[in-house]
């Protein structure tokens, strides 16, 4: 191509650019909206995800009932049962892990499921109740193939364990045994591979809780294990990440007891008295703390771990994602309305280290805290200055991730995307706690706030609604624009299918078409490490001009074509490459 060629190209795909840019919807740091989940005139309630972030399942009012609706991305949503609901349901929406089916309960005191497939088609999972009869509480297993629910469905008052597909495929059957007059099932928890299921109950002796086994789909009759007993009621039952062992705790303590008939259990520690036991995630380790001490211990045995000093108030602890270390919040009261709340952080063996700390005076501080997925650091919201921090979990200097933001923040939530990092998310209204925006943040504080969506989101209080992914890639919100609609905003996931053409000289200039998706006024172009200047023409196509390289000097005589680059396309937190995907000749 000659010169004058090459000059109208460039100047036609500037003009293209400018007509382009000025005409197209304009994206927020590339957020794109894909679809409503809700049709006009209802309320936003709640919205669960699917675990790739998919598809959506929303409960929404029309003012008078609340109705579930489902919506997969960039579709229209799906009613399911209409408006059939009190203004307590649908409850506990809840995907199974695959993402193939949705189960939920509602007012009518029944549990259903339903395939995404056919998002209209709502199957009763639980049989009719008698008189007086309602569903206590429900289980999804982990392998998403059955649901497991407490309920007095045979006899009113009696409430005992059941199991059925969650395709509703066959009836449900009884798992519990029989229990005596006045026995109930309590508490439930299932094995890891969602096959057998431990439960407690009065079921022998009335107002004897104890330990129990049963493979899941009801083949063979419960067990109990060696555990519980005349005074020593079984309060609480996990089964560890590895489905090798139970950890109760008992009125006389904490015990690990091996799922095999006729093992004895193993003292880990004290009891909690009302408070909980937590698992690691690898299942090696509980922690608990009683009113004043925080504990870990192996679930194998050994002495337990004292991990605090000391306090007059302790929160629930928490593990990091890699099984670690310990994250706990320490309230210590001082003088008349005065104290210091504290974030505490332990490895599983001792030797605390406080990530943050402020005394307080008039109302205590607030913490908010969780945990990123890498284990690298812990975010907290801090009330009532209205701050977001990060720190390192090991120790270290804080971080402010809201230096930016001008008004007062609240509704922390956290994503992992599984690449590019961990993610904060979070609303910043004004100081009355209206005119709110929806937020993103890297944990690690290296970049300021990012803009999901705004500018005006509804408060109620200091509760606005929004939903996130765990991977961070998408999430539901109400936007006030008079009719109250659902909004599913997603990043922009891009992807970089060809290019033409795929040579050009090393002086750089050649208008290159990029074919994929999941462009936008965001994306940027690189031809090995040097950045273009580019141009949006929709979604599927960029137009790049390519940059010039340095060609050295070498005295020798160049060769008719020089490097060979990757083509790169980047959005925030997404990326994609064609492998030597341009040359440069000389």
């Amino acid at each position: 191509m000659n010169a004058c060629g090459l000059a109208l190209i460039r100047t036609a795909l500037v003009w293209i650019g400018s007509t382009v840019a000025a005409s197209a919807p304009a994206a927020q740091n590339g957020w794109s909206e894909r679809a409503r989940l809700t049709p006009n005139g209802f309320f936003f309630a709640t919205a669960e995800f699917s675990p790739t972030g998919d598809f959506a399942a929303i409960r929404a009012s029309d003012g008078s009932a609340y109705s579930l609706f489902m919506a997969g991305v960039g579709s229209a949503p799906t009613q399911v049962l209409g408006a059939t609901f009190t203004s307590l349901g649908p409850l506990s929406i809840e995907f199974t892990s695959d993402g193939e089916y949705v189960v939920f309960d509602g007012s009518l005191r029944a549990i259903y499921s339903v395939d995404v497939d056919t998002p209209g088609v709502a199957v009763r999972l639980s049989a009719p109740l008698v008189g007086g009869g309602s569903v206590s509480r429900r289980y999804v297993s982990p392998d998403g193939a059955r649901v497991v629910y407490v309920a007095d469905q045979d006899v009113d008052k009696v409430y005992e364990l059941y199991s059925v597909p969650i395709d509703g495929s066959a009836a449900p059957v009884k798992l519990s045994g029989s229990l005596v007059s006045g026995g109930d099932v309590t508490e439930v928890a299932f094995s890891p591979d969602g096959a057998t299921v431990v439960y407690i109950a009065d079921q022998d002796v009335d107002e004897q809780f104890e330990l129990y086994r049963v493979p899941a789909d009801g083949s063979s009759g419960a067990t109990r294990l060696n555990i519980g007993g005349a005074g020593q009621d079984v309060r609480e039952a996990q089964v560890t990440a590895d489905g090798a062992n139970v950890v109760v705790h008992i009125t006389s303590g904490v015990y690990a007891l091996a799922l095999t008939p006729g093992a004895l259990p193993v003292y880990l520690g004290p009891s909690p008295g009302s408070g909980s036991v937590v698992l690691s995630p690898n299942g090696a380790f509980a922690a608990w703390h009683d009113s004043t001490t925080l504990y870990a211990s192996p679930v194998s045995g050994g002495p337990p771990v004292v991990l605090n000093g000391g306090a007059d108030t302790l929160s629930t602890p928490y593990f990091t994602p890699d099984s670690t270390r310990v994250i706990w919040q320490e309230t210590v009261n001082g003088a008349g309305n005065t104290g210091t709340q504290t974030i505490w952080s332990a490895p599983v063996g001792g030797g605390r280290v406080a990530l943050a700390s402020d005394a307080w005076s008039g109302s205590p501080y607030y913490y908010a805290f969780k945990l990123s997925g890498d284990s690298a650091y812990v975010v907290y919201e801090l009330d009532p200055q209205f701050e977001i921090w990060s720190a390192p979990v090991g120790g270290g200097t804080s971080v402010a991730l809201t230096p930016t933001v001008a008004g007062r923040v609240s509704n922390l939530q956290t994503a992992d995307d599984g690449s590019t990092g961990d993610y904060a998310f979070f609303i910043e209204s004004d100081a009355m706690g209206g005119d709110g925006r929806l937020f993103r943040v890297a944990m690690d504080g290296g970049a300021a706030p990012e803009l999901v969506a705004g500018p005006v989101l509804p408060l109620e209080g200091l509760d606005t609604r929004f939903e996130v992914t765990p991977d961070g890639r998408h999430v539901a919100f109400e936007v006030d624009d008079g009719i109250d609609r659902i909004l599913y905003r997603s990043l922009r996931t891009v992807r970089l299918d060809g290019a033409a053409p795929q040579q050009g000289p090393a002086a750089g200039g050649t208008v290159v078409w990029l074919r994929g998706d999941g462009f936008s006024a965001e994306t940027e172009v690189f031809f090995g490490v040097r950045k273009a200047a580019t141009y949006l023409l929709d979604e599927q196509t960029l137009l790049a001009l390519s940059p010039a390289i340095p060609v050295a000097a070498t005295g020798r005589k160049l060769r008719r074509f020089g490097p060979v680059v990757d083509l790169l396309v980047r959005n925030v937190g997404t990326q994609s490459k064609l492998a030597g995907g341009f040359s440069y000749y000389r």
